[in-house]
């Protein structure tokens, strides 16, 4: 039987624990790990105040899901609308109990969520509508696995709307010089994977590499450059932001050898 909480101090570091895998990429440290778990619970804390909540589900006593959200006018997940709250992350322990875990954290936050319009989700791979959510929208996702994403709406009242925001694509890179924008966002433990991963990779390649870091995790960044997060090769997104599987420094290389 699932148990859902409310995320509190005391099991705050819940929301972080299903974000990352068990094994370090290579060339990270232990440290940088937690340091990118505790920019994340930073973020949450701070926001906490201004209506973000998150609720964890345990069985047996033991962690098997998380869900996240925030009101859209702070979030930083890359999608427009008034009045309403965004899934920022939802993380489920065993894929073959998607449906009860989520449903029952999804069921514990509703009294939280129907103070709002409606509550807004971009699904990659699962649908929501399981869930009371429906599709309203879907679109092909370059700066994230190169899938498609299709925008989830929940309506607590016939007026809310949600739409995608566009990506940024002026991102000229400069003459005789290879140019990495990173659209860095303290939302993901996992991104900071990748973003790591590719830093040391450009340090290491052989042609001079510009690298651009862009503020994401606020919602001034978010509205600007129309995505949570990204890695562009002079201008191109690449998809490297794959749930599950990290890019390696090599894949990265024969990217920048590429561009």
């Amino acid at each position: 039987m699932i148990e859902v909480r409310e995320v509190k101090l005391a099991n705050l570091a819940d929301c972080t624990k299903l974000c990352v895998g068990t094994n370090l990429p290579p060339g990270l440290d232990a440290m940088a790990a937690v340091d990118m778990q505790r920019d994340k619970l930073t973020l949450f804390r701070q926001h906490r105040g201004s209506g973000a909540g998150a609720r964890a589900a345990y069985r047996d006593g033991k962690l098997v899901g998380s869900l996240e959200w925030y009101p859209v006018e702070i979030s930083p997940t890359p999608v427009a609308g008034k009045d309403l709250f965004v899934v920022n992350c939802s993380r489920v322990a065993d894929p073959a109990a998607r449906s009860e875990i989520l449903g029952g954290m999804v069921k514990a936050a509703e009294e939280a969520w129907s103070k709002r319009a409606g509550v807004a989700v971009i699904g990659r791979h699962r649908s929501w509508e399981e869930f009371g959510f429906e599709s309203v929208d879907r679109r092909r996702a370059p700066e994230k696995d190169g899938g498609s994403q299709v925008l989830f709406l929940r309506r607590y009242r016939p007026d809310a709307e949600v739409r995608f925001l566009d990506p940024v694509r002026e991102l000229a890179p400069e003459p005789g010089r290879l140019r990495v924008d990173l659209f860095v966002s303290h939302r993901c433990p996992w991104n900071g994977y990748v973003f790591d991963i590719v830093r040391r990779a450009c340090a290491s390649h052989g042609k001079p590499v510009q690298i651009i870091e862009h503020d994401c995790s606020t919602r001034e960044g978010v509205e600007k450059y129309g995505v949570g997060a990204g890695v562009a090769f002079n201008g191109v997104f690449h998809p490297l932001l794959r749930p599950h599987l990290l890019p390696t420094e090599r894949e990265v290389h024969r990217i920048l050898d590429l561009a």
